[in-house]
């Protein structure tokens, strides 16, 4: 009696698994021409690291070293540890912890990441930090090391400076002349700002901004140049060959790339409504797209999404672990 009631179960174990699987199957063929406009566009250009180690991936740029080509992710932990940037030349790589001080690890919710030529910015829960590219390159007892694709084991580097900004820190954004840092905020759900704008001739309610700062200024009263006023959901930034793109998330439903005509004119006090008067087109994408990233020689978009991280998982049955380059038809 007992073997014929284990037999049963195993039987029914495997035509659960069977069903699984077959919907796994058939979820992965279906995705390919219900997103079919972003598969058009889409490259794998590195895996994403970290997802299986509690890492929640959230900002990727993508860094120039001595011309080799870099991809530095930053997120949070979801297991309680420290917050990481990860380092990957598809090669090795490796992960660092950021020192707040020289005794103080940050576990900031680090939501975006970009690099100029000198340095990496990073945003963490209320201000960004700025770290020189080469730090990243050193051990734990600073001796340099050839590349920053080497195997050394990097632990922690400190921030050299910290900046406070007028704008919930949740993205951030170098613009290739590394001239602008643009800073964005989220507006969502539980997560709200404590502002709102009123856009396309009062058809409209924005509750979000991205900061447009001088990079050279960055700690003055007069680094702020302008803003954008955003829709909610917003994930990631980038502006490049005259165009804005926003990726824009939240939980389960599919993402959505907007991609906009930059406009000519402030609608007032140095604010552009980034409005549907100035949509070019929209992409829908998977899940959980996150910070975007721009690379001027190949024409992409980069991003990555945090679906495959052990806290959210469903992703990693749909192949959800790259970094990705989108090449958007911006002319």
């Amino acid at each position: 009696m007992v073997k014929k009631v284990f037999k049963i179960i195993f039987k029914t174990l495997l035509i659960v698994l069977a069903v699984f699987a077959f919907l796994i199957i058939g979820l992965n063929a279906f995705k390919h021409p219900f997103y079919s406009k972003y598969y058009n566009v889409k490259e794998d250009v590195a895996y994403n690291q970290g997802l299986g180690d509690g890492f929640v991936s959230q900002g990727v740029a993508k860094v120039i070293v001595d011309g080799h080509e870099y991809y530095f992710t930053s997120g949070y932990m979801s297991n309680g540890e420290a917050s990481r940037v990860y380092i990957n030349n598809n090669k090795t790589y490796y992960y660092v912890n950021i020192k707040l001080s020289d005794y103080e690890l940050s576990y900031d919710h680090f939501g975006g990441i970009t690099a100029t030529k000198d340095n990496i910015y990073l945003t963490g829960e209320k201000a960004i930090y700025e770290i020189p590219i080469t730090d990243f390159a050193q051990d734990p007892v600073d001796k340099p090391v050839k590349s920053l694709g080497s195997k050394t084991s990097v632990k922690a580097v400190k921030v050299k400076n910290s900046y406070e900004v007028d704008v919930q820190t949740s993205y951030i954004y170098a613009d290739p002349t590394d001239t602008y840092l643009y800073v964005g905020e989220f507006n969502y759900g539980p997560y709200k700002t404590n502002h709102e704008t009123s856009v396309n001739f009062g058809n409209e309610t924005y509750y979000a901004y991205v900061n447009c700062y001088l990079i050279s200024r960055l700690g003055k009263e007069d680094a702020l140049q302008y803003r954008f006023a955003v829709r909610d959901k917003v994930q990631g930034f980038a502006i490049a060959d005259g165009k804005i793109v926003l990726s824009t998330s939240y939980s389960v439903p599919s993402s959505t790339l907007y991609v906009y005509n930059i406009p000519q004119d402030f609608d007032k006090d140095n604010i552009y409504y980034l409005d549907n008067r100035y949509l070019s087109y929209s992409l829908k994408a998977p899940s959980m797209m996150e910070a975007l990233d721009y690379c001027p020689e190949k024409k992409q978009f980069i991003t990555l999404f945090e679906s495959a991280c052990n806290k959210y998982f469903f992703g990693k049955f749909f192949l959800a672990n790259k970094i990705v380059g989108l090449t958007l038809w911006l002319n």
